[in-house]
């Protein structure tokens, strides 16, 4: 019975991917996208161990209003840049992520047309860490950023658009930042490199160019936990189902993972979008010739929920 249900999953990501894959693409058509990853573990008998880790990377596209729109998840064998590279070629915008220094390779070499921004969230997680270590020092450091949120909060509650986001941003942000900046440079030369305190400084430092975007663009977030947020459901299934059997396993996860996705971000109830769409996909597929994009495009969650009204 359970190879059986493996089988039918893999019947269900089959007929999902042409769907995944549009997904995908009108991401990589968006201004803005975000980025982070998480680990899986795959069986794999050629490893001393039985099983390695894979990874599952995580975009989330944001029209030309600073809006998510688009999510899309892709599995690679292992944590290289090559993945990411390969998903984003052709996109030329702003990129969000980390401190991986993928992310930079790509914005600096690989790819043209890509302005990297960074994640404030990830900066202040680091600096919280030094001052639990007693790291008193960081302190200022974690005031100012506690004020820049203070800052986005309000011109979300205010639901600012872009421009007058930005507005706000250079009268009461930049400033801060220049505190920050001023902060960071007296703490440069007395943190100890290997002490959470000069991490902190160093991740603040190597990053400061791209966590400094936001100021410059109404449309960017501060911090990408939109992103980390998508990320959450895969790291409970994965408590629950433990690993994927191969890497083709994986692959038909970020399948169905993507367009779970983009039923949430829509605001559909996914288990009825499914049941719908499944045996329509089928259809299309028995039809023996590829599904058009005008074909495709009316069974995303958000034009399929506007055909139910």
């Amino acid at each position: 019975m359970e190879g059986k249900r493996q089988h039918w999953v893999a019947l269900g990501a089959a007929l999902l991917a042409p769907l995944a894959h549009l997904i995908w693409q009108l991401a990589r058509a968006c201004p803005i996208i975000g980025a982070d990853d998480t680990g899986v573990r795959v069986l794999d008998t050629d490893h001393k161990d039985g099983v390695r880790k894979g990874h599952l990377w995580v975009y989330l596209g944001y029209d030309k209003e600073g809006r998510p729109r688009w999510p899309a998840i892709c599995y690679t064998a292992d944590w290289s840049k090559k993945g990411p590279a390969q998903f984003l070629v052709g996109f030329k915008g702003v990129l969000q992520g980390d401190g991986y220094k993928g992310w930079l390779s790509l914005a600096l070499h690989e790819l043209v047309g890509i302005t990297l921004a960074g994640c404030m969230a990830h900066a202040r997680r680091k600096l919280v860490e030094a001052l639990d270590a007693k790291a008193f020092a960081a302190a200022p450091a974690v005031s100012i950023i506690r004020k820049l949120y203070a800052i986005e909060a309000r011109a979300r509650d205010a639901a600012l658009s872009p421009d007058e986001r930005l507005a706000l941003r250079q009268a009461e942000s930049k400033p801060l930042m220049d505190e920050l900046s001023a902060w960071l440079k007296r703490q440069l030369p007395r943190a100890r490199p290997k002490s959470p305190l000069g991490k902190a400084v160093t991740y603040l430092d190597n990053q400061w160019k791209a966590l400094s975007v936001f100021l410059a663009d109404g449309r960017i977030s501060i911090d990408n936990n939109l992103v980390e947020n998508k990320i959450r459901p895969m790291a409970l299934g994965r408590r629950n189902y433990l690993f994927c059997g191969s890497d083709e396993g994986a692959e038909n996860a970020a399948i169905i993972y993507t367009v779970l996705a983009a039923a949430s971000l829509a605001g559909v109830e996914p288990w009825a979008w499914l049941r719908d769409v499944l045996p329509r996909l089928a259809r299309l597929k028995r039809a023996g010739r590829p599904s058009s994009d005008a074909e495709l495009e009316a069974l995303l969650p958000g034009a399929w929920s506007a055909s139910q009204e």
